[in-house]
């Protein structure tokens, strides 16, 4: 698992669509340098909107989750899989690890977007 701030790499001005598609692609391929080639599903964050001296900016949450996730096979049913994820949240102080990664990722379509699922 990685957690950094969505826009720490951010000096000065302000973000938009083309600067937060970069993000997602740093993001990309900075999952492939911890992890290698694998699939991967980014969840389209889900934009905030902030009020600075009378202009509204639209903002990706302030914090980029990235996971590597695995399943082993079931029974010998279902081949192993894997997915890495990378999702954008909001700081959850007070919550585990488990349950920020639960909810992120609890209606993602394993058998879909990680492949090797099939019997």
């Amino acid at each position: 698992m990685h957690i950094c701030a969505t826009y720490a790499g951010l000096y000065e001005g302000t973000p938009d669509a083309d600067f937060d598609a970069k993000l997602v692609q740093q993001a990309r391929q900075r999952a492939v340098k911890y992890w290698s080639e694998r699939p991967t599903h980014v969840i389209p964050p889900e934009y905030q909107f902030e009020t600075n001296w009378g202009r509204t900016f639209a903002r990706m949450p302030p914090i980029e989750y990235m996971a590597w996730l695995t399943s082993t096979a079931i029974d010998n049913v279902y081949a192993d899989s894997q997915l890495v994820v990378i999702w954008y949240g909001n700081q959850e102080p007070a919550a585990g690890l488990l349950d920020i990664v639960s909810r992120a990722l609890k209606d993602l379509p394993w058998e879909q977007l990680a492949g090797g699922c099939d019997p």
